[in-house]
């Protein structure tokens, strides 16, 4: 009996390490394959990680660069609208500086014309002066010459 129960002993001692080098085996391939795929779906989540911070940096340059250009298109509208205000206020002080001297011009040749026209008037009056004179002088002599026939008609 003894034997027996040290046969059977030794066959589940026999089982028993049997079944710890299967197994041993066994346990270091699974924890082998399973540190495998740790390390795969760690590089995997590395890798989208990294896709995902990219993508949003993208976004985020993207984004910066539309506000640069809208920030360069309304600086340079500004600049374009400030020297265009410039040139008109610098063509309306010309325009009034022109008008001025054209005014000052206008009321001299109008001055120049009065004067002109008054001395033509003077000679005008001298010249109707003369004339009525002789008209004068020619009444004169024709009444000298006519009879007065006033006289001869009764009253």
């Amino acid at each position: 009996m003894q034997s027996k129960q040290s046969i059977e002993v030794a066959e589940q001692h026999f089982s028993l390490a049997l079944q710890r080098k299967c197994l041993l085996s066994w346990f270091q391939f699974s924890q082998e394959t399973l540190a495998t795929r740790i390390a795969q779906a760690d590089q995997l989540y590395s890798q989208l990680l990294c896709r995902r911070v990219i993508r949003s940096w993208l976004q985020y340059v993207n984004d910066l660069e539309k506000e640069v250009r809208k920030l360069c298109v309304h600086l340079l509208q500004k600049k374009v609208f400030r020297a265009w205000l410039t040139m008109v206020r610098d063509l309306k002080i010309e325009s009034q500086r022109k008008l001025e001297i054209a005014a000052k011009h206008c009321d001299r040749k109008i001055f120049s014309v009065a004067l002109q026209t008054w001395k033509a008037f003077v000679k005008l009056r001298k010249e109707e002066r003369v004339k009525e004179e002789r008209r004068e002088q020619l009444r004169r002599k024709v009444a000298d010459i006519l009879p007065d026939f006033q006289m001869l008609t009764p009253s």
